[in-house]
């Protein structure tokens, strides 16, 4: 008996089929159809991979914070897993359908960023996504107030994360202050990614923001509708002005190059960050670099956020969804994750499983370990 042809469908996964029917083709895409009924990632995401980027800021660019020492040090990090960030902001829509509150004192506009919410509310919606998702949630919150619901002002006293690593979390999330800045860079090494802010330009109105960011100079004092600027290289929307985001981290000065970095070890003390500037900020709280901070339980107006995900995470010890079978995966739309054998059914996943129709067209079977080291071992067409 002979092996069956492996259809390539993307750079992380394939089907196996008898032959070949369609040959999916995401030049140029990175997300939307992939021309064979699958999928070359999705559009209200973008993905990023593992790597190592260089976040902070050299000596000597104007406008750069000082003060503590290490601000902003220059220095590498790497990142060990791909992740995704949301291309745009959460909006007031997106809340108010998932949630059921609107905080925003800018009312009226669905399609404008959400604001107004506490750090630990941003957590509760990044939970409750993933519940509808159908992931497991990132986050454990203690001590919230049960009277008060996510997006009234709702504060907590602690956020812990599932064997106490954020990056191998299989739900949606707050990014973690390196993946926020790697993704506002997005290759660029100039103060922001429209360019560079210039000597004498850190409260004026530069050349580098007027296509990309909402900020003191153009907003006119008021968020705007998501995605309305010049998205970045790699189509994120807003990563310069609108509002500023918050992030996972507790604010502390740069050490130094780091692997998978989370922020300090946990202080209550200590405020979160928050990146990207908002539209009351001058030019130069906008730049790529620039770390702000908040107090956790505030909602200030010029605060919201994007989420994130980890590429491929699955929770120890998960060998696949009980509920799923391989015809219900193959058949959903796949999405790009990690691993040769990662799916991400319709509504749920990403699930480690691994299908092949079988040569004589009597359905769906799962294959065997065996089987699967065999298939990675050929060459693929």
């Amino acid at each position: 008996t002979g092996v069956p042809a492996i259809t390539l469908v993307d750079s992380f996964q394939f089907c196996v089929k008898e032959e070949i029917e369609c040959t999916p083709d995401c030049t140029d895409e990175t997300c939307g159809d992939d021309g064979c009924g699958g999928s070359c990632g999705s559009c209200d995401e973008v993905e990023i991979p593992a790597g190592t980027y260089t976040v902070g800021s050299p000596d000597q660019e104007p406008c750069r914070q000082t003060d503590p020492p290490n601000k902003e040090l220059q220095h590498a990090v790497t990142l060990t897993h791909a992740y995704t960030l949301k291309h745009t902001e959460v909006t007031q829509a997106q809340w108010e359908a998932l949630m059921g509150t609107q905080p925003s004192s800018h009312e009226d506009c669905d399609s404008c960023p959400v604001e107004q919410v506490t750090w630990w509310e941003a957590l509760a919606y990044c939970n409750k996504l993933s519940e509808a998702h159908g992931l497991e949630p990132c986050y454990t919150l203690e001590g919230c107030d049960q009277d008060t619901p996510p997006g009234e002002g709702m504060v907590c006293t602690n956020a812990t994360v599932g064997d106490d690593d954020v990056y191998s979390c299989q739900g949606y999330r707050l990014p973690t202050e390196a993946e926020w800045e790697v993704g506002a860079r997005a290759g660029t090494e100039t103060s922001t990614y429209g360019g560079q802010i210039g000597d004498g330009e850190c409260n004026g109105t530069p050349d580098a923001l007027s296509a990309i960011a909402w900020y003191l100079s153009t907003s006119e004092a008021t968020t705007h509708v998501v995605a309305d600027r010049d998205p970045n290289p790699w189509g994120l929307h807003d990563m310069s002005g609108n509002v500023w985001e918050w992030v996972w981290d507790q604010l502390a000065p740069y050490e130094g190059d780091a692997t998978d970095p989370t922020g300090p070890t946990y202080d209550p003390n200590l405020e979160r960050v928050s990146r990207g500037g908002g539209y009351n900020s001058q030019a130069q709280g906008c730049r790529s670099a620039r770390r702000g901070d908040s107090d956790p339980d505030g909602a200030g107006q010029t605060l919201g956020f994007r989420v994130a995900r980890t590429v491929g995470a699955s929770p120890k010890g998960t060998q696949g969804n009980p509920g799923l079978s391989c015809k219900d995966i193959l058949e959903a739309d796949p999405g790009s994750q990690d691993g040769l054998y990662w799916v991400t059914p319709e509504g749920a996943g990403p699930f480690q499983v691994s299908c092949e129709m079988t040569i004589d067209g009597g359905g769906w079977t799962q294959l065997t370990s065996e089987y699967l080291a065999q298939l990675t071992s050929l060459e693929r067409e």
